[in-house]
């Protein structure tokens, strides 16, 4: 599942006016779309239309298409991903990954991460709040229910905080959660729905 941006600038732009554009346009005839594989896969005239958006500047001419692969950041790290190699007129370098809609779902990335290792992940999620004087301890431990497709974690709080001022900084700390089978393809998500960003540890 495809968390960050789906375009990657992978040599900079050379300008500010290719930075600030936000169209392109492809020179020359797009290249043959390759037969797809495992998933389905779009052409460079598409990839192309996807990258831009609506924009009174001039656009970024592209002057070269390649089929490739290239690093996007998914639920399960940064992976290679099929992608559309561009070059502009000034040497910049972008890939937009290549996958066709049906095959990219939208998500709503969690603000934890989580490292796996067989029956066992850890999760990086907020830390239990400070107590005011004369109150608490206040403790956090991790939750988790499994299902075939997915794994949910989140947090169970107990103890009294108390109604003093705090301040608005977050912290995290590491949480090891115990499943009861390999995490394998299933999508790990947050209390919210968030998805969870896992590596192998």
């Amino acid at each position: 599942m495809l968390l960050g941006e789906p375009l990657a600038v992978e040599r900079g732009f050379a300008s500010n006016e290719e930075k600030l554009s936000g169209r392109y346009e492809l020179v020359g005839p797009p290249p043959a779309t390759p037969e797809p594989g495992a998933l389905p896969l779009i052409g460079a005239a598409e990839a192309v239309a996807a990258m831009s958006r609506p924009s009174d500047r001039p656009p970024v001419k592209l002057v070269r298409a390649e089929f490739g692969t290239a690093r996007f950041r998914t639920d399960r790290g940064a992976l290679e991903l099929p992608a559309w190699r561009f070059t502009t007129e000034s040497g910049s370098s972008l890939a937009r990954q290549a996958l066709a809609p049906s095959a990219v779902w939208p998500a709503r990335p969690s603000m934890y991460t989580a490292t796996e290792d067989g029956l066992e992940l850890e999760v990086t999620m907020l830390a239990a709040p400070q107590a005011c004087p004369g109150h608490g301890p206040v403790t956090a431990e991790a939750v988790v229910a499994e299902s075939a497709t997915s794994v949910a974690v989140g947090l169970r709080t107990a103890g009294e905080l108390g109604g003093c001022p705090r301040t608005a900084d977050l912290r995290t700390q590491p949480y090891r959660v115990a499943l009861s089978a390999p995490l394998g393809a299933r999508l790990l998500v947050d209390g919210q729905g968030g998805v969870v960003e896992v590596t192998k540890r």
